[in-house]
């Protein structure tokens, strides 16, 4: 790998991060440069991703919607469990089957239904969290039931599923290295609103802050610096892209439009990459 640009998003969900890291692959591709694209964490809701679930289903294991969108429209070579090697399913609870348990209801523990991890041999392995789907919609169930014909499933807890996603982090790094060797550049997007996916990621020659609206860059070492100034450098995704660009303020802003890209922006960041 040659370079690497981080893209992480400002707000937890919607930011644009997808949108974007697709057209600065496109852009740089249309360079001769040879651009790969990881997503090395990723989470959807059964709910309102349904779509997600559905293609979960084809695939016979979770996967990122994210990463589907991108491997299918911009034709990427690897495989999109190694595209997105660990993958957590929520849901929401069906509020009579928790006996109207307003805290239940509330809870984003009690939502965790299933983890997906892609380990270092290729296998994919998935894990069923308090697999009680007594809890759940009877659509989440009905279609969970489909995936298990599919694969098979084990059965952690909620203390087994934080120690395997702290864990999952090194399968993260591993990957997202596996796919930066085969290519001249990496875009790595990151999850939600977390300053980085994984250690590793933070590595990167550019980070891009997005927003609905306005996109930020930073330099890559300038926001590894302030990550470690937050004391999180060994788990960066404990802490938000938002507090981090308070103790690094981008180089470079740029307005967007909705389904418009800067052509400056673009062009910035093949500048910084000192690959234009």
């Amino acid at each position: 790998m040659d370079s690497s640009i981080l893209v992480v998003g400002l707000q937890q969900h919607d930011s644009g991060k997808t949108t974007v890291s697709m057209e600065i692959i496109r852009h740089l591709r249309s360079q001769g440069i040879d651009t790969g694209y990881t997503k090395p964490f990723a989470a959807f809701n059964a709910w309102m991703d349904y779509h997600v679930l559905e293609e979960s289903l084809k695939h016979g294991f979770p996967v990122s919607g994210d990463a589907v969108k991108v491997k299918s429209e911009l034709s990427v070579p690897e495989e999109v469990q190694i595209i997105n090697p660990v993958c957590t399913v929520l849901s929401p609870l069906d509020p009579e089957k928790v006996g109207w348990n307003l805290l239940s209801l509330e809870s984003t523990s009690s939502q965790l239904a299933a983890l997906r991890v892609t380990g270092r041999d290729g296998k994919v392995r998935v894990y069923e969290v308090e697999a009680d789907w007594d809890r759940f919609p009877d659509f989440f169930s009905e279609a969970w039931n489909e995936l298990r014909k599919k694969i098979k499933t084990e059965q952690i807890d909620y203390t087994e599923f934080e120690h395997r996603i702290e864990r999952s982090r090194a399968h993260c790094d591993f990957w997202m290295k596996r796919v930066a060797r085969e290519h001249e550049v990496v875009v790595v997007e990151s999850s939600s609103n977390i300053s980085a996916p994984s250690c590793s990621s933070i590595d990167a020659d550019i980070v891009v802050a997005v927003s609905p609206g306005r996109v930020f860059v930073v330099d890559g070492d300038r926001y590894a610096r302030a990550i470690e100034v937050a004391g999180y450098i060994s788990d960066p995704w404990k802490t938000t892209a938002p507090s981090v660009l308070e103790l690094v303020k981008p180089e470079k802003s740029f307005s967007m439009r909705p389904g418009k890209m800067n052509g400056e922006f673009l062009k910035t960041v093949a500048e910084m990459l000192k690959l234009s």
